[in-house]
C-alpha cells in the first residue's frame, strides 16, 4: 500500500447522524427505525486536529466530507472543520455531499465563503421536485433545500445536483435540469439505483418497502418504468460486455460465485493515495470497506476485515482518535492484511469480497465515476 506521506485523498465521514430517512439507506429499517449499530457520533473540531497535523493536510490534494451513513451537515463544527482544512491548505479541493436541509442560511453563505474562489463543491441529493423528493429523502422539506441552495450559490459556492430516478420522479428528470440550470447549480448528475437487484436471488424487485418507525409499511419505492433510467448491472462493471445480471444468472450459480473468478484486484484507494474515515474515528482505504462495521445488509461471510481486526487486538487498532494515524496506515492492517487479501484466488482462501466487487478486474466504474466527477 501507499506511505503515509504518499496521501493525496481523505474522505472524512464527519458524522453518523442524519436528519432523513432514505428508504434504501443502510442507516435504517426502510426508511423506519435507525439501525441500533450505528453509534451516532460526529468528530470535533478538536478531534480532527487531533488525528490530522496542518504539516499532514498541506499534502493534500482533496478532502471530501461525505459518509456511508450520516450528513455532513448534522455535525455540529463542519463549518469550523472546513476552515481548518482551507486555513492549513489554501489549494486543498473541498468536497461536501449533502441532502441540504438544514442550517441557516447564514451558515451555508460562511460555507460558500470558505469554497469562494477555491477548488471544491457541494453536491446536493435532491431527488425530483417540490412535490417529490421527500418520497424518498424522507424528512426533508423542500423549501429549506431551495432556501440553503440560493444562499449558497448566492454567495458564490460551486453546487453540483444528484438525482437517484424512481418511478414517481422519472417524469420529472428534465423539469429538475432546468431548474438547476436557473439556480445555478455547475452539473445535473442522473444517477441509476441498483438498489432494486437482489443479489441474493439475481431478480429485479419491481419495488422496495417504505416503513415507520413502528415497522409497518406506509408506502412502496418503484423501479422506473424508462429502462435508460433503470441499472441493469449486479455488480459495478468497468466497461465489460456480458457481465449484466441476466449474463450473470445464465453463466454463474450466484453473484458471490461471479466475484469468485475475478483474479486481479486494482485498488482505486491505493492508486489515488486515499483513506476513508468513518465518524467513530476508524481508518480504512475506502467508503466500501468501512460498511463492514455497521451495515446490517451485510452477511458475516461479508465482513471480511472484521475477523482480522479482532486477531489485532480489537477495531480500535485502527482508530485514529485513539492511535496516531501515520502508525495506522504503515501498520499490518494497511500494509500486510489489506494487500495480501489481493492476492488470493478465492475467497474460501481469504480473498476480499468488498474488493473484488469494487476494484476486481471487471468491476470498478462506480469508482471510476464518482473520481471522474469528484476528483478530477
Amino acid at each position: 500500500m501507499y506511505s503515509y506521506d504518499q496521501i493525496r485523498t481523505v474522505q472524512l465521514a464527519i458524522t453518523d447522524k442524519c436528519n432523513a430517512a432514505c428508504p434504501q439507506c443502510g442507516r435504517n429499517d426502510s426508511g423506519g427505525t435507525t439501525n441500533p449499530r450505528l453509534p451516532l457520533v460526529s468528530m470535533s473540531l478538536a478531534e480532527v486536529q487531533g488525528i490530522f497535523s496542518s504539516r499532514f493536510i498541506s499534502q493534500l490534494n482533496t478532502m471530501i466530507a461525505c459518509g456511508n451513513y450520516g450528513d455532513p451537515i448534522m455535525a455540529k463544527e463542519t463549518l469550523e472543520i472546513f476552515r481548518y482544512f482551507r486555513d492549513s491548505n489554501d489549494k486543498i479541493t473541498l468536497s461536501m455531499f449533502t441532502n441540504g436541509s438544514a442550517r441557516t442560511e447564514d451558515w451555508w453563505e460562511k460555507l460558500a465563503q470558505v469554497f469562494t474562489n477555491k477548488n471544491g463543491s457541494v453536491t446536493f441529493a435532491i431527488d425530483g421536485l417540490g412535490d417529490t423528493n421527500h418520497i424518498y429523502r424522507r424528512n426533508t422539506e423542500w423549501p429549506v433545500i431551495m432556501r440553503n441552495v440560493q444562499a449558497f450559490i448566492n454567495a458564490g459556492g460551486c453546487a453540483q445536483w444528484d438525482y437517484l430516478v424512481f418511478r414517481h420522479n422519472e417524469h420529472q428528470v428534465e423539469e429538475a435540469r432546468a431548474l438547476s440550470k436557473e439556480l445555478g447549480f455547475s452539473q445535473f448528475n442522473v444517477k441509476k439505483t441498483r438498489r432494486f437487484i437482489d443479489v441474493n436471488t439475481m431478480e429485479y424487485r419491481e419495488r422496495t418497502p417504505i416503513k415507520n418507525n413502528n415497522g409497518e409499511i406506509v408506502d412502496w419505492l418503484g423501479m422506473p418504468e424508462n429502462p435508460d433510467f433503470r441499472n441493469e448491472n449486479l455488480g459495478q462493471f468497468r466497461g465489460q460486455n456480458n457481465t449484466n445480471i441476466e449474463y450473470i444468472k445464465s453463466h454463474y450459480p450466484s453473484f458471490r460465485d461471479y466475484l469468485d473468478t475475478v483474479k486481479k484486484i486494482s485498488c482505486a484507494a491505493q492508486i489515488d493515495k486515499s483513506i476513508y474515515i468513518t465518524a467513530t474515528g476508524y481508518v480504512v482505504p475506502c467508503c466500501y470497506l468501512a460498511t463492514h462495521f455497521y451495515n446490517d445488509n451485510l452477511v458475516e461471510k461479508q465482513r471480511q476485515i472484521l475477523p482480522i481486526l479482532e486477531e489485532m487486538g480489537g477495531w480500535d487498532v485502527v482508530n485514529a482518535k485513539k492511535h496516531d494515524l501515520k502508525k495506522i496506515i504503515e501498520g499490518p492492517f494497511f500494509q500486510g492484511h489489506i494487500p495480501e487479501s489481493w492476492k488470493k484466488e478465492t475467497f474460501a482462501k481469504g480473498k476480499n469480497h468488498t474488493c473484488a466487487l469494487i476494484c476486481g478486474k471487471s468491476s470498478g466504474s462506480k469508482w471510476e465515476r464518482f473520481k471522474s466527477k469528484y476528483l478530477t
